[in-house]
């Protein structure tokens, strides 16, 4: 009961990232910030090697769950300002880095929530993720929710990052893209 709490209260606050205006000058700021700060270290979900092989056949989670909502919402609060808060950075970097896959998947799919606020950051993990991931829908949503984004405003350094992100990715045939 507990984790389905934390799972539907991370999952409400990652919701409300979504507001424009939202700022953590204010209550419901701080409330959503500090939420999604302590969501983000829960123990839901564990790693699980056959779900895991599964996610990269087809990218889907049950809900709610905690860490994963938490990723997506915090990934939103990097928006927030002219400059992401530290905290949220940090956390940002160790679930980029999570042994869940569906988690890692948060933060690929909308690392250009960084990029007026942590533009290098940004690219730092861009390139983590195109040298490390081992996920192959991980890397799916790097290329189409990231990378492609990216494309018009940095047309040579996202091709080349997609190029290498397309070289690792298998067809269901079991060969590579490229």
């Amino acid at each position: 009961q507990r984790e389905h709490t934390w799972g539907t209260l991370a999952e409400a606050c990652e919701r409300i990232t979504g507001i424009e205006n939202l700022s953590f000058g204010d209550d419901l700021g701080t409330f959503v910030r500090d939420t999604l700060l302590m969501a983000s270290t829960n123990q839901r979900p564990q790693p699980n090697p056959q779900r895991d092989t599964q996610f990269d056949r087809h990218a889907s989670w049950g809900t709610p769950s905690a860490r994963i909502s938490a990723a997506e919402g915090i990934i939103g609060l990097g928006r927030i300002g002219d400059k992401a808060e530290a905290s949220i950075l940090s956390a940002i970097d160790r679930l980029s880095a999570d042994p869940v896959p569906a988690v890692r998947y948060q933060i690929a799919m909308r690392l250009c929530s960084l990029y007026r606020s942590a533009h290098d950051e940004m690219w730092r993990l861009i390139e983590r993720f195109c040298e490390h991931e081992r996920s192959q829908s991980v890397l799916h949503a790097l290329a189409h929710g990231t990378l492609e984004r990216l494309a018009s405003a940095h047309p040579d350094r996202a091709s080349r990052l997609a190029i290498s992100v397309l070289k690792r990715v298998k067809r269901s045939d079991g060969e590579n893209e490229l």
